[in-house]
Formats: C-alpha cells, structure tokens, sequence
C-alpha cells in the first residue's frame, strides 16, 4: 500500500515541508498496526511517498481514514 503526498513543486517541496509530514506517517504506522507495517518513506519527484506492507489492504485503509480523521 502507497500513499502519494504531492509537493508544493516537482522536487523535494519547500524548506521544511516534508518534515511536517513525519507526524503525519507517525499517525497511518499507528492506525494500521495490525494489518499493515510500515515499510519505509520515499521523497522525491514532486511526493512524499509513504508505504506499507498490508496483510489487508482494504482494513488498512480503513484504520487509516479513521485515524487520520481524530487528530
């Protein structure tokens, strides 16, 4: 499982963008425990790429709509 996060440009994004998303990853890798694990993060190309090794990816989609909503 990915999760794409466009960029504010083609790159890397701006000063201190992609380190605001860390909270953001912190998040999804708790949400999903159970049925997902991440496996690592990517940036680069205009994304912040975020994956995860899902045993089920539709579960984990789920857990991580629902716990992205509560924070």
């Amino acid at each position: 499982m990915v999760l794409n996060i466009k960029l504010s440009d083609d790159a890397f994004g701006v000063s201190g963008e992609t380190f605001d998303l860390h909270p953001l990853e912190d998040t999804l890798e708790v949400s999903v425990k159970g049925v997902a694990t991440l496996v690592d993060h990517e940036i680069g190309g205009g994304y912040f790429a975020i994956r995860f090794d899902a045993t089920d990816p539709e579960t984990a989609l789920e857990k991580s709509e629902r716990g992205t909503r509560s924070t």
